[in-house]
């Protein structure tokens, strides 16, 4: 019927108006054409435009170690010295970029595509103690055994060559790149934390954490699960103690005192069971000493060091705090009762200091960090005999030339008699040897 009708209609218009029909929808059909074509061809242009700018750019531009973008500046290159420790010298001009600021807050990473040469790390996983002295049972997850990439910056020369104790493989794949986004900025509860020791190297690993932009650390030390008076003053006091972050950042803090202080590890727990706990432990004869040396600051009248680590009976004082501290065994047993051990990573002290982007990337990748730190962010201070850094990202966002530790550390030790040192490595000796055990890596001290 609605056939009929329309063809009704069509009969009864005049040749006239067919032809006029037919004009306007032709016309109406090039019209929107034309509009279409022209709207893709400025899409296109300005595309072009932004592309040309981008890379224009991006050639006058440079993403440091530290994680911000900033002019390469020229400088002539001075090379120092560095101990035996280091195969190459450094060129600290290279660091220069201090002063310059960007927007720490609103860092991302992202992954992109382009490719540059990389070197992967990976430990060999058998059920015996390998040439590195890494236990490497599959059943010991203490310190994560699987590979992870190491990003070698284009053609940019090192500062520092490292030797490396594990196998190296060449390979192409996707690196870390940094993208500035809008983001929620407030101050979170932490998601890891450095729990000790006290002499063991807290205060290096936090500042040379703080390179990596997905790190936004505390500064000083909260003490808030070992003090009784900041405990009750609750979490969210706890919280107002953290810096800022972003929702895809880890916030991180150290108290020293957290090993060892035994409602810590329960009291951590009800806070949070996922946490990450980081805990860099160091030879406990040499610790025992760099203990003391820092109390003669205080009481600079104590008595020798023999003197305070020897018992009226001319035997070991076990009970003595800077012993105490060293039983390294004992105060990781109580932390396994509320973490498993693949919470919980161990920092070599000593290696942080002969090969410290090795012991880095391996905090990075137990935290699941893209890999950020490399060698180029260090070089050998000489007067304190380890390592400074560049790179280091302040709290207001701007990124550090060189930074070294204070005057406090890297302190001139006394002279220990030699057979003292030998008694107390007998005493230290089992007690170590339970802790390799424990955590499934040899650190070596014996």
């Amino acid at each position: 019927m609605l056939c009929k009708r329309v063809k009704s209609w069509g009969d009864s218009l005049c040749l006239k108006s067919k032809r006029l029909l037919v004009l306007l929808f032709v016309s109406s059909a090039i019209l929107t054409y034309i509009v279409y074509d022209r709207t893709s061809r400025s899409r296109s242009s300005l595309e072009q435009s932004y592309l040309r700018s981008f890379q224009s750019k991006n050639k006058k531009t440079k993403i440091f170690s530290g994680g911000g973008i900033v002019k390469q500046p020229k400088q002539k290159h001075v090379a120092i010295k560095v101990s035996s420790d280091f195969k190459t010298t450094l060129n600290p001009a290279l660091t220069s970029f201090g002063g310059k600021k960007f927007s720490s807050e609103s860092l991302k990473e992202t992954t992109t595509d382009r490719k540059y040469p990389v070197k992967s790390f990976q430990r060999h996983e058998k059920s015996s103690v390998n040439e590195d002295g890494f236990i490497t049972d599959d059943e010991k997850k203490g310190n994560n055994s699987e590979s992870f990439a190491k990003t070698v910056h284009g053609d940019r020369k090192r500062l520092m060559n490292f030797r490396s104790h594990v196998k190296d493989d060449e390979a192409d794949r996707n690196v870390a790149k940094i993208r500035i986004e809008d983001g929620e900025m407030r101050k979170r509860l932490p998601n890891a934390i450095i729990i000790g020791v006290k002499k063991g190297g807290t205060r290096a690993l936090l500042e040379i954490l703080k390179i990596h932009p997905s790190i936004r650390a505390c500064s000083s030390e909260v003490h808030f699960f070992d003090r009784d008076e900041n405990y009750e003053q609750g979490l969210e006091w706890y919280r107002q103690q953290m810096p800022a972050s972003l929702p895809h950042q880890i916030t991180i803090e150290k108290s020293p005192s957290y090993f060892i202080t035994p409602e810590v590890p329960e009291r951590v727990h009800r806070m949070s069971k996922t946490v990450k706990l980081l805990v860099i432990v160091r030879d406990p004869t040499r610790r025992a000493i760099s203990d003391y040396t820092q109390s003669l600051e205080r009481k600079p009248d104590n008595p020798p060091f023999e003197e305070m680590v020897m018992d009226a009976d001319g035997k070991i004082d076990e009970d003595w705090s800077k012993l105490e501290i060293g039983r390294y065994a004992k105060h990781l047993a109580r932390w396994l009762k509320y973490f498993p051990l693949h919470q919980i990573h161990f920092v070599s002290g000593e290696e942080l200091i002969k090969r410290p982007a090795k012991e880095v990337q391996l905090v990075e990748r137990f935290l699941k960090l893209k890999p950020f730190i490399t060698e180029d962010n260090f070089f050998f201070n000489e007067s304190k005999g380890f390592p400074c850094f560049v790179g280091k990202i302040t709290e207001n966002g701007s990124v550090k030339k060189s930074h070294c530790m204070g005057e406090s550390k890297g302190r001139k030790h006394p002279v220990v008699q030699e057979d003292v040192l030998e008694r107390l490595r007998e005493f230290f000796r089992p007690l170590n040897g339970k802790f390799y055990s424990m955590v499934g890596r040899n650190f070596n001290w014996d």
